[in-house]
């Protein structure tokens, strides 16, 4: 009876792994919300002794110096927030870059020759003659060409991906400290309302005793 003997190990191949895994992608968060912006740091010793102010006006003067620094810091942490989201974005394209494949993307066959021809030709016509029509009757006009079939989706790539994403969060992050801004005003504007209020009534007070 033949001695029959165990099969060599076959050599383990490694699987590829899926492209989405190879890419090292960012661990930075995506930015969801700003509300984080808001809490800032507390330098003052909060167990020490504090005597606030016993006069109306010093006390609202203390407080509008609070809101401005606060605010301050504030927009400091606004700005960390929309940098962190940009080099975030950076990150994930660089990851992307190498795995990007074609610029576009063809939804059907390409733009014919005849097509072309009639494109190149519209952009040489001499529309001089035409200025002077209405938009109505120049649309009319049979040696108007159509609009061409566009058939071709231009395709962007990481880095122009990145590009409009950082524009986005640019022009978001502007809207935003621009509205914070506006609200910080209103408040300091009540303050100063109120401390006016208060100078006009300690005058009046005066103006009293002295009668």
């Amino acid at each position: 009876m033949a001695h029959q003997g165990k099969a060599p190990p076959q050599p383990q191949t490694q699987q590829p792994q899926p492209q989405a895994q190879q890419q090292q992608v960012s661990t930075i968060p995506i930015l969801h919300s700003i509300a984080p912006a808001i809490f800032t740091r507390i330098d003052e010793d909060l167990l020490a002794p504090f005597a606030p102010p016993t006069d109306p006006t010093d006390l609202l003067k203390a407080r509008l110096r609070e809101v401005e620094a606060h605010a301050d810091e504030v927009r400091a942490n606004l700005l960390s927030l929309f940098r962190r989201e940009c080099l975030r974005i950076i990150q994930e394209a660089g990851a992307q870059d190498a795995a990007e494949g074609e610029d576009t993307l063809h939804l059907a066959p390409l733009v014919s020759q005849q097509e072309v021809d009639d494109m190149i030709a519209n952009m040489r016509r001499d529309a001089g003659e035409d200025r002077a029509r209405s938009r109505d009757r120049v649309l009319m006009q049979n040696d108007i060409f159509e609009q061409p079939n566009m058939n071709v989706l231009p395709k962007r790539n990481a880095r122009e991906t990145a590009v409009a994403q950082i524009q986005s969060v640019i022009s978001q992050g502007l809207c935003d400290i621009e509205s914070y801004k506006a609200k910080v005003e209103e408040v300091k504007q009540q303050i100063k309302d109120e401390m006016g209020r208060g100078t006009r009534r300690q005058d009046t007070d005066r103006m009293d005793l002295d009668f």
